[in-house]
């Protein structure tokens, strides 16, 4: 799953999503210890570590505030499924039995959708809700403005085929392997080969970061973070970086960066009130944090000592994507990376099917 419903917990529990959204903690999946641990950024950049009863303990949690999965509730649920174009119809079909007896699932075709996104669109009707006309195709055929007029508080899916998942695929039938477990590949060679990737796919980022004696986790998110949102990094982080004024840990890179960012400093005064944290990240998020229009938010922020380089850096965001959205094709990449490593002449043969796909 992507999007905002990687940050929902009772998601992770009910295996809804791979991204375990609390603080970085050490888990037994033998007797079930948890510990949780305050001085490290990300879970996966815990050390390795046994447990007492003698199984080699889980390093998880990426901090993921539920408040960045509240507010996009308020108007219903919109679940963005990522998957492989072969899974896609089990995906579907699966969908449709668990709604089976308690609502319908409708297929929906927006007029406005652009042809060449490839996405599925469905919403659950609730049975006490008027069904529309549905055309002879079986899907229900509407103008994209009246059917956000008429969606409140349905569940919408949108299954998007990822290429990222092809390619697992496609490794899976060469090789024959299991996927393995990604919290078997934590370790810092990984983390330095995905930084090297890093490299090569987003370099107009990773050329302009100092060089670091060491590679995270959590420095990948955050490097993933801003090349999905490019407003809030030219001109803008890079230049923050640049000048020795942050570094790329201090700026944000998701939606919930802001927020704990203004959690952390109001609980410094010993204010626990969430909801300037969340007011402030719903305005950079959508781009509409103005320094003008929003003088009383920017004069309460200066007060709670947020550097004044932050308050200017967020008034030029147009968009954050969420953490958990970064965190679940990390998770991917992880396990794309093993499957380079460990059978290197498949991965260049389904290397060469997907670019043959693309011409």
């Amino acid at each position: 799953v992507g999007g905002v419903d990687n940050s929902s917990f009772g998601a992770w529990l009910f295996g809804g999503t791979n991204v375990n959204p609390l603080p970085p903690h050490y888990v037994c999946p033998r007797c079930g210890c948890v510990e949780f641990v305050s001085d490290t950024r990300d879970g996966f950049d815990l050390a390795p570590k046994q447990c007492a009863c003698g199984s080699e303990l889980l390093r998880e949690g990426h901090s993921i505030p539920y408040e960045g999965y509240t507010k996009a509730q308020q108007s219903g649920s919109i679940i963005s499924v990522q998957t492989s174009e072969a899974f896609k119809p089990i995906a579907i079909k699966v969908l449709k039995e668990f709604y089976h007896g308690i609502a319908e699932v409708l297929s929906v075709v927006e007029d406005m959708d652009d042809p060449s996104w490839c996405y599925e669109k469905y919403v659950v009707l609730p049975k006490d809700k008027k069904r529309p006309v549905i055309s002879d195709d079986g899907i229900w055929h509407i103008d994209g403005e009246k059917y956000w007029d008429w969606f409140d508080n349905e569940i919408e899916f949108t299954f998007h085929v990822n290429e990222q998942l092809n390619f697992l695929h496609r490794m899976q039938e060469a090789t024959h392997a299991q996927l393995p477990d990604c919290h078997n590949l934590l370790s810092e060679s990984m983390a330095d080969a995905l930084f090297k990737r890093r490299c090569d796919t987003v370099p107009f980022i990773t050329e302009k970061l100092p060089e670091f004696k060491s590679h995270s986790f959590e420095l990948i998110r955050r490097i993933d973070g801003l090349s999905h949102s490019i407003s809030a990094w030219e001109d803008n982080a890079e230049l923050l970086i640049q000048s020795g004024e942050a570094s790329i840990f201090d700026v944000p890179a998701a939606r919930e960066d802001v927020w704990s960012e203004i959690v952390a400093a109001l609980a410094k005064q010993g204010v626990y009130d969430r909801g300037l944290a969340l007011l402030v990240m719903e305005y950079v998020r959508k781009g509409r944090f103005d320094p003008n229009t929003h003088k009383q938010i920017k004069s309460v922020l200066a007060n709670i000592a947020i550097p004044t380089w932050y308050i200017d850096c967020l008034s030029k965001i147009q968009y954050l994507f969420p953490k958990g959205h970064c965190f679940a094709f990390l998770i991917v990449d992880i396990i794309q990376e093993w499957f380079r490593m460990t059978f290197p002449v498949e991965y260049d043969q389904c290397r060469k099917i997907k670019f043959e796909n693309r011409g």
